[in-house]
């Protein structure tokens, strides 16, 4: 038996209305389109326009193969709209059975308001250094009641691109028209019911269509264009549906990592490591795995090395040979070992464990990976003296355990690296959310979600064992992408007694039995780092989670 729906707070009547009309390819021009009526005015529709032209962190999530744009040039001018109206005037004379119609237009001319223009130049930055420079000119015109933006592309040298090119198209425009019912439609709140909804204008998306080179047919581009479009429209229905409704908070990324640095060495080494993707032995996805592992390299080193850096002057070359010395990290939950095995093959000395091996294990070993099948007692669980940093990458079941796990350490306390992904609370059972006040990052303060309140658990179980919390949204390819990076509060250093722990675990907790603790021991030494005599576990109700960590494909 599946899950059941937990029910969402949201609106979802507002999306539901969403049903574009295709139209169809025009031989004469070479133009198709979707047209869809919408519930939200002009003004709406403008703001979120402007954000598409002005953001650059938008660009990728609208054009994914560019990370961003550089502007080149921009121009304002407004002239006065004339709204002209032609009125028809008819009259009738004659007598008995002949008659004569005769007609007039009144012609009416009056002053409605300015039309705004705005022309943007600005050159796409790819996100692979073979793809080619693109310089894209957005056309931005807005008045009282029609608004419409005309984006076409061209090479850097002004000659036009050959195709194919992303969209395969040369040119492509949003069109927002206000429709006549505009007029007598009620104020859209949050609370508005379906049957209320009024459209009081329509979109369109229209795109002139290159024709498809040979390559581009082989590589099976022309069935996902139509979804480019689709997906194109359905965004800036969304994003103006939200503002609509309150607002978009954007996601605070980049917090810890800069941006730029983090493309940078995330393109460095997805090129590195692509051979991965053919050689995968798992029968998980490799396209998902790999390069989201590949992605938390890049941020994690990134992260150490700002960490370790001496200055913010400090070159790279120097920033990485400190970080290189000071990180010896343990994968809790290691999973498929993947992310071990890349931080090993980065310079950096740690160790993954996990209650089963993987098949592909054997792969990262031979190339020196050191990953341990354990079984852990996590409440008296103690780190091997040296380990400066706890990851918990989609631990599972561990990830509520890592906070107090890190005060257990013969040396100073480690540095943390949470990544939430199953809502799992201290006794291995699936979550049931409390009411919690702890702070979560400001996208997510008005949200009800389960999510929410998993991330403000495992939060205040960091903050109760004294560590500081910070969080950063991590450009993975996951939509559980908010992280914990955790550092140990001042004066907190002295680890917390086993039976503090088991309290706070509380009377139901139960433990995993101590099972192969030597092999950790041995790994430590086997990365300079003394081992720790595991604490003593006292007497505890039958082991769990051991069943549940079966079913952890990672």
């Amino acid at each position: 038996m599946g899950k059941r729906k937990q029910p969402k707070d949201r609106v979802d009547h507002f999306f539901t209305l969403y049903n574009p009309t295709e139209i169809a390819l025009d031989p004469a021009t070479g133009i198709e389109a979707l047209e869809q009526d919408v519930v939200f005015p002009m003004a709406t529709f403008a703001r979120n326009i402007e954000r598409w032209i002005t953001d650059p962190a938008l660009t990728p999530i609208v054009y994914p193969p560019f990370r961003g744009f550089e502007p080149l040039s921009k121009t304002t001018t407004t002239a006065t709209t004339m709204d002209v109206t032609m009125t028809d005037t008819s009259s009738t004379t004659g007598t008995g059975k002949s008659t004569t119609t005769s007609r007039a237009a009144a012609t009416t001319t009056s002053t409605t308001g300015q039309s705004t223009t705005t022309v943007v130049e600005r050159r796409l930055l790819p996100k692979g250094e073979w793809q080619p420079a693109v310089v894209e000119r957005i056309t931005w015109t807005l008045d009282p009641t029609l608004g419409t933006a005309q984006f076409t592309f061209h090479a850097v040298d002004r000659t036009p691109l050959p195709a194919p090119t992303y969209f395969q198209v040369s040119e492509f425009s949003l069109t927002y028209t206000t429709l006549p019912s505009a007029a007598a439609a009620p104020e859209i709140t949050p609370t508005t019911r379906a049957e209320d909804l009024v459209p009081v204008g329509r979109t369109r998306l229209s795109w002139c269509t290159l024709p498809i080179s040979p390559e581009a047919a082989k590589l099976g581009h022309e069935p996902t264009r139509a979804k480019v479009w689709h997906t194109m429209l359905q965004r800036a229905y969304k994003w103006s549906v939200h503002d609509l409704l309150g607002g978009y908070t954007p996601v605070n990324k980049d917090v810890l990592v800069a941006k730029p640095a983090y493309s940078a060495r995330y393109a460095q080494l997805k090129k590195k490591y692509a051979y991965l993707l053919t050689t995968w032995t798992e029968k998980t996805d490799p396209q998902k795995y790999v390069y989201e592992d590949v992605a938390l390299a890049s941020y994690l080193t990134l992260l150490w090395e700002r960490h370790y850096s001496p200055s913010e002057k400090t070159d790279e070359d120097t920033a990485r040979a400190s970080a290189r010395a000071n990180v010896h990290f343990a994968d809790l939950g290691a999973g498929n070992g993947l992310l071990t095995y890349l931080l090993h093959k980065e310079g950096y000395r740690g160790f993954g464990v996990d209650i089963r091996a993987r098949k592909i294990w054997p792969r990262w070993q031979e190339e020196g990976a050191s990953l341990i099948e354990s079984t852990l007692d996590l409440p008296t669980y103690t780190l091997p003296p040296g380990v400066t940093w706890v990851l918990g990458n989609h631990a599972d079941e561990l990830c509520p355990w890592i906070a107090s796990i890190g005060t257990r350490s013969a040396g100073p306390r480690p540095n943390l690296f949470i990544l939430p992904c199953c809502f799992y609370n201290q006794d291995g059972n699936l979550f049931a959310a409390p009411a919690s006040t702890f702070p979560v990052p400001p996208h997510l303060e008005k949200a009800g979600s389960r999510y929410k309140r998993y991330l403000q658990y495992i939060g205040e179980l960091c903050d109760r064992n004294g560590f500081e919390v910070t969080y950063d949204a991590l450009r993975i390819p996951s939509t559980k992408n908010l992280a914990l990076i955790c550092t140990p509060r001042a004066g907190a250093e002295a680890a917390i007694p086993t039976s503090t722990v088991v309290a706070q675990a509380g009377p139901a907790a139960t433990t995993r039995p101590v099972e192969k603790q030597q092999q950790l021991v041995g790994a430590a030494k086997a990365d300079g780092l003394e081992a720790a005599a595991p604490a003593e576990a006292p007497a505890r109700p039958a082991p769990v989670h051991a069943a549940a960590a079966e079913r952890t494909s990672r």
